[in-house]
C-alpha cells in the first residue's frame, strides 16, 4: 500500500527496536547511512513528512535496513570508511579501518626520518601506508598484503587520495622468508603494521557483524601472537624498526616476546588510554 515519507520512518523505527540495532550502531547512524545511500537530504522525513514516499524507495529502505540489522557493516553498505581526515574506499573480503589505528599513524608521522622510504605490513584497505603518505608529503612506501582483495582496494586507494607517485602496493606474506630478503634488499626506515592479533577464543565470540570482516585480516593464531613473534624476530634480523598495532590487552605479552629475543619495545596508548602500539626496536634499549 501507500506509505508517506512519516509512515516510512515510522516503519524503519518500528523494524529497528525490534531488532535492537543498537548492538551495532544507532538509529541516527543507520537512517544517515540509509539516506546518504539514496542521495536523499537528512531531513527528508521531515520536509515531506506527508507526501507519499515511492514504493519501489519504501522496499529499497526497508529490506537495507533488514540487512544492516541482521550485521552487514555500514561501511561495506556505503563503500566507505572515515580515518584520519582521509574518505576511503571499503570493500567486503577487507578488514575496515578502525579509528583506533590513528596512533599508529600518528606515531609513524612523528619518528620517521625525512625522505625515507616506509613499509606498511598487512595493509588492508591501505588506510595505514595511505594516511602516513598523506601527512608526510616527503615520504615514500610500499603496501603489502596477501589478500587479492586488500591489494586491488589499497591500489584503489593511493589513486583515489593521488599518493600513487610516492606509495606502491605488493603481495607479500609477511610470515614467509621473503619478508626479511624484501626488509634487506630495500632497507624501509621503519616497518608499519596492522597484523591480525584475535585469539582462538575470541574468533568464536565476534559480534555478527564483525563476523562479515575476513577471518585472514583478524586471526593472530591461538593465542593471538603469531605476527608479534615474526615481527621481533624480523627486527633482530634486518635491523629495521616495526611500529604495530597491539589488542589492548597484549601489551604485557608482547614485551615478553621482545626481552626473550633481546629487544627493547615501548607500547603507546590509545585515545581511551588502552594498549595500541607497540614499538620494537632493533639491540638493547
Amino acid at each position: 500500500g501507500e506509505m508517506t515519507f512519516s509512515a516510512l520512518r515510522r516503519q524503519l523505527k518500528t523494524e529497528y527496536d525490534k531488532q535492537e540495532g543498537v548492538r551495532f550502531f544507532s538509529e541516527k547512524a543507520l537512517l544517515f547511512a540509509l539516506l546518504e545511500k539514496h542521495d536523499l537530504p537528512r531531513d527528508c522525513f521531515i520536509r515531506y513528512g506527508n507526501e507519499e514516499a515511492p514504493p519501489d524507495l519504501c522496499a529499497a529502505l526497508l529490506r537495507e535496513e533488514a540487512a544492516l540489522l541482521a550485521g552487514e557493516p555500514l561501511q561495506y553498505y556505503l563503500g566507505t570508511a572515515p580515518f584520519c581526515d582521509l574518505l576511503l574506499e571499503t570493500a567486503p573480503g577487507v578488514l575496515i579501518p578502525r579509528p583506533e589505528t590513528a596512533v599508529l599513524v600518528e606515531k609513524a608521522v612523528e619518528i620517521v626520518p625525512e625522505n625515507a622510504l616506509i613499509f606498511d605490513f598487512c595493509c588492508g584497505s591501505g588506510c595505514v601506508g595511505a594516511a602516513v603518505l598523506s601527512a608526510r608529503k616527503d615520504l615514500f612506501a610500499v603496501l603489502f598484503d596477501l589478500s587479492p582483495e586488500a591489494l586491488a582496494l589499497s591500489r584503489r586507494n593511493l589513486e583515489r587520495l593521488s599518493l600513487s607517485r610516492r606509495g606502491a602496493v605488493e603481495r607479500l606474506d609477511v610470515l614467509s622468508p621473503a619478508a626479511a630478503d624484501t626488509v634487506r634488499l630495500r632497507r624501509p626506515a621503519l616497518i608499519l603494521a596492522n597484523p591480525p592479533y584475535l585469539t582462538g577464543e575470541e574468533m568464536k565470540r565476534l559480534p555478527d557483524n564483525v563476523r562479515r570482516e575476513p577471518a585472514l585480516a583478524l586471526f593472530g593464531g591461538e593465542d593471538g601472537l603469531t605476527f608479534y613473534r615474526a615481527f621481533a624476530d624480523l627486527c633482530r634480523e634486518t635491523g629495521v624498526p616495526i611500529l604495530a598495532e597491539i589488542g589492548w590487552e597484549q601489551g604485557k605479552d608482547v614485551l615478553s616476546i621482545l626481552g626473550e629475543r633481546g629487544l627493547s619495545g615501548e607500547i603507546y596508548p590509545d585515545e581511551e588510554g588502552r594498549d595500541r602500539v607497540l614499538f620494537i626496536r632493533p639491540g638493547q634499549g
